[in-house]
């Protein structure tokens, strides 16, 4: 084994170790092509996944996303369930996150739309993907929002 694939092994191990743990996850070999090979080779289903995703999820749409649930840890309050959705991409590099109602039991996910969500001072929006749309209307993943449950700011908690 070459040190190489020794070092990119570990790192994915770490991140993949990190993302288990509810740990927020920032690391430069963590992109979208990793996600991908991570899928492909270690058998790591993103429909499994909390917040993951599938494309085409009933094999009769390419434009349609599914998005699967997960939760919201909001401090000291009860977690917050956040159900599963598909959504349609209608035109390329869009959105989806989720929106949560502030000091509420609300919250959805939603989307798409080509600006990115901003906080205010109703709804905590968190991002999850950024979808591309190909010409002949295929969805596919642009960029990772956010992998995993969601743990809320302290002020926002």
């Amino acid at each position: 084994m070459d040190d190489l694939y020794k070092s990119k092994t570990s790192d994915r191990i770490s991140t993949l170790e990190g993302i288990a743990s509810g740990s927020p996850v920032v690391s430069p070999d963590f992109a979208l092509n990793n996600v991908r090979n991570i899928d492909s080779s270690s058998g790591l289903n993103l429909e499994d996944a909390c917040f993951g995703y599938a494309l085409n999820p009933d094999g009769d749409n390419t434009a349609e996303v599914r998005i699967y649930g997960g939760e919201i840890h909001p401090g000291e309050r009860d977690i917050i369930d956040v159900g599963s959705v598909k959504i349609t991409i209608g035109t390329t590099l869009q959105y989806v996150w989720v929106e949560h109602e502030l000091y509420s039991e609300t919250a959805i996910i939603t989307g798409p739309d080509v600006a990115r969500p901003v906080n205010d001072a109703t709804y905590f929006r968190k991002w999850l993907y950024k979808f591309a749309l190909s010409e002949g209307g295929i969805a596919s993943l642009s960029k990772i929002g956010n992998f995993g449950n969601i743990i809320l700011p302290g002020a926002m908690a």
